[in-house]
């Protein structure tokens, strides 16, 4: 597993305990919790857009979880 993907198990995992639904663009519903994350990647866009958001979406998350 590479090391964005342990970060994705990881953020996802605290966005889960601080109430979000986690889903994937195909079986998104965007009703199903007042927090709603969806994976998406567009490809073309650098890595490091990538890592700021990951890291981005898990200080919130852990924020969340915390209150």
């Amino acid at each position: 597993m590479t090391q964005e993907q342990k970060a994705r198990v990881s953020i996802d995992a605290l966005l889960q305990q601080a109430g979000w639904h986690v889903c994937n663009v195909s079986n998104a519903n965007i009703y199903a919790a007042t927090g709603v994350a969806i994976h998406e990647r567009k490809e073309g866009i650098d890595d490091q857009f990538h890592r700021r958001k990951a890291l981005w979406l898990a200080t919130l998350a852990n924020g969340f979880a915390a209150t």
